[in-house]
């Protein structure tokens, strides 16, 4: 593969942020157009060296071949943004309802988004699967976050002597706990990165935003007899807060143009946690709101710094065999 032609199609891969195979199918109509180009230029008379530059500055700069090519392989149909959405809703109508008090209810729905996240995690793996498994996510991880104080019992038993033999054998079911969570974590932020970091990043927004819910419902859990309606003086914010994140999920799937799926994104997360926060801690000053919600957005942006280090298609570039080569391009 002639170097200026390997450097064009990698700097077009750094920019496609498309899923691997999509890219991959991309980057090889790429290379055997620019190769037919070059070969049609050479056989006019042209230069080798030559040839190989016009033809470059026949196809464009590589970003803006990236962003037509995204913008064109990016858009999904009206019933994916709707199966995106389809969780975010299910949270709106449990806060809504405040069904999330009542167990059977919450496993059923938490049942119901491990399922479909696991049909679809063996079924190709589709776009709308993450808004999914940030759900499971979250079912987990506040499952680990209630069960912290048991953990901490059977490790002062068994570092220190500390309290009942009994706490050992929390130990067991709770470090499986938290090797799934960590586990399905990593797993689906790397698979979410291969595709697209505004996957990764709708994967994690919700995190943060229920995580000060969790937080202060579990902080005020001993203060109230009964565990008392207060509570759901928060289910109002929240329902809106995930009813938003629904509209936004839609709009991922739907819009073609990049900067305005990030721009909803960012935007959303940022309003939206502070929206909690200030729903949540009713004295938090405008500067505390903004603090809140720059925190999001740079947990909301951080799959942006783990995608720059992570690059799937340079092999495929560096292997002149992992893509379609013509004779005339050698």
């Amino acid at each position: 593969m002639r170097p200026e032609i390997k450097s064009y199609l990698h700097e077009v891969s750094a920019h496609l942020n498309l899923e691997p195979q999509t890219e991959r199918h991309v980057l090889a109509e790429l290379y055997s157009h620019l190769c037919e180009k070059v070969s049609e230029l050479e056989s006019s008379g042209c230069p080798e060296q030559e040839a190989a530059r016009e033809a470059l500055d026949c196809f464009g700069s590589p970003r803006l071949v990236a962003r037509l090519t995204y913008e064109a392989f990016s858009r999904g149909s009206w019933v994916e943004a709707l199966i995106c959405a389809q969780p975010h809703l299910i949270a709106t109508a449990l806060f809504l309802t405040h069904f999330w008090r009542r167990p059977a209810f919450l496993a059923g729905s938490a049942a119901l988004l491990a399922l479909t996240t696991c049909l679809a995690w063996l079924r190709g793996k589709p776009n709308w699967l993450f808004s999914w498994a940030s759900y499971v996510l979250i079912s987990l991880l506040a499952a680990a976050y209630v069960s912290r104080r048991l953990a901490g019992q059977a490790l002062a038993y068994l570092l220190q002597g500390d309290g009942e033999p009994s706490a050992l054998w929390a130990l067991l079911p709770l470090a499986a706990l938290y090797a799934l969570c960590f586990w399905l974590l990593v797993a689906t932020t790397s698979r979410a990165l291969r595709k697209d970091w505004v996957l990764a990043s709708l994967l994690l927004l919700p995190l943060p935003i229920i995580g000060i819910w969790v937080f202060n419902v579990e902080r005020l859990y001993p203060l109230l007899p009964g565990f008392g309606s207060d509570p759901h003086r928060w289910d109002a914010a929240m329902a809106a807060v995930f009813l938003v994140l629904a509209v936004v999920s839609a709009l991922i799937v739907r819009l073609r143009q990049r900067v305005l799926k990030v721009g909803a994104l960012l935007a959303i997360g940022g309003i939206g946690a502070a929206a909690v926060a200030h729903s949540v801690w009713g004295e938090l000053s405008l500067l505390g709101l903004a603090a809140v919600g720059l925190l999001v957005l740079g947990f909301a942006w951080s799959p942006v710094l783990l995608k720059s280090r992570h690059n799937p298609q340079e092999s495929w570039l560096e292997d002149p065999e992992e893509l379609p080569e013509p004779p005339a391009c050698t």
